[in-house]
């Protein structure tokens, strides 16, 4: 699938920002909003493994589900998804090109205007539930709305990344991932070192949240091109999207399967309850 010319250039050559205003004024002018609710995955490691769990496991308890996720500039279609299936190059395009002159006034980078047109295509679509993957820490991320019904925030992992505009400890960088969080609404952690687990406790108290870590590693066996889970009689498969992601991504999945498990685990009677 291509795109046109211009579109492409356009994303090639986009500037990189980093908690500048560039975004947050084009937000205002351009009434930015995403009303379904998120599930906001922000971390170091494994947030698109997470996502891709995640999505195969909401699609197939039969929901709407809108995925931005693991975008690249070489092919920007397959971060934007709906049930599994990359947004049209018709419809990015269309979006893209009504979008462009803003784009350009605002001098947005190449995330942001990604979450422009990821944003836009979800309130066309209306799906149940959008997974965000937060591209660079927290706070200051353009998946990082205001007023995002965020009914679940989860961090991946904490660890010494991007120190330059993170933080230089794994505290710091932990506190700036958990930006994504909102009041009361539940942070899960996957892994954590002491330091950043007392600071995250810390931080979701003021939030008047909860904070949840999965426990020991649980992941059940493959059968059919399916990730097959089971707890106390409770059975869940995980499709084969999912399973084509996983793969992919062997040795950087930074937990993201314990953490969809933790998920079914602790809600396996109501898996919408965040919904």
């Amino acid at each position: 699938m291509k795109m046109k010319k211009e579109i492409e250039e356009k994303l090639l050559k986009a500037p990189f920002h980093y908690a500048e205003d560039n975004w947050n004024d084009f937000v205002k002018k351009d009434k930015t909003s995403l009303s379904a609710p998120v599930i906001h995955v922000a971390g170091s490691n494994g947030k698109s493994s997470v996502i891709a769990f995640l999505e195969g496991i909401l699609i197939e308890a039969g929901y709407k589900v809108g995925a931005f996720s693991d975008v690249h500039s070489s092919c920007p279609f397959q971060g934007i998804r709906l049930n599994g299936e990359n947004i049209k190059e018709e419809d990015f395009c269309g979006i893209f090109e009504r979008k462009s002159k803003l784009f350009s006034k605002f001098d947005l980078s190449f995330q942001e205007m990604m979450t422009s047109v990821a944003f836009d295509y979800f309130e066309k679509k209306k799906p149940d539930i959008v997974l965000l993957e937060s591209s660079l820490g927290g706070d200051f991320d353009p998946t990082n709305l205001p007023g995002l019904d965020t009914v679940l925030a989860i961090l991946t992992s904490c660890g010494l990344v991007h120190t330059q505009y993170l933080g230089t400890t794994s505290s710091e960088i932990a506190l700036n991932d958990a930006g994504i969080l909102k009041n009361e609404t539940p942070l899960l952690v996957g892994s954590a070192d002491e330091n950043s687990k007392t600071a995250l406790l810390d931080f979701v108290k003021r939030m008047g949240s909860k904070f949840y870590q999965p426990d020991s590693y649980h992941f059940a066996h493959l059968l059919d091109g399916k990730y097959h889970f089971d707890y106390g009689g409770y059975q869940w498969s995980v499709n084969r999207s999912a399973r084509t992601v996983f793969e992919n991504n062997k040795g950087n999945c930074g937990g993201g399967s314990n953490l969809a498990n933790y998920i079914l685990q602790n809600h396996k009677n109501s898996l919408h309850i965040f919904i």
